[in-house]
């Protein structure tokens, strides 16, 4: 999968527990149910985001593994 749009769009069984993905957004919530992302590591702290003075955050590209989860049935 080459985007998050892909991975959100993608059949169940395509989509693999604990696989990880890189986003660069520091907070990504993920509109699919069936899908939930557990963050991994993130370049800056997470400290950081309470501290975003001009809008900074919105500029800059801030690289996140997530970890991928399948909602329990």
């Amino acid at each position: 999968m080459e985007s998050i749009s892909d991975l959100l769009s993608a059949p169940n069984n395509s989509v693999h527990d604990r696989d990880l993905v890189l986003l660069q957004t520091m907070n990504y919530q993920s509109p699919n149910p069936n899908i939930v992302l557990e963050k991994v590591y993130c370049y800056y702290p997470d400290a950081i985001k309470w501290v975003n003075f001009g809008n900074w955050q919105s500029r800059t590209r801030i690289w996140t593994i997530y970890k991928v989860k399948l909602a329990a049935k």
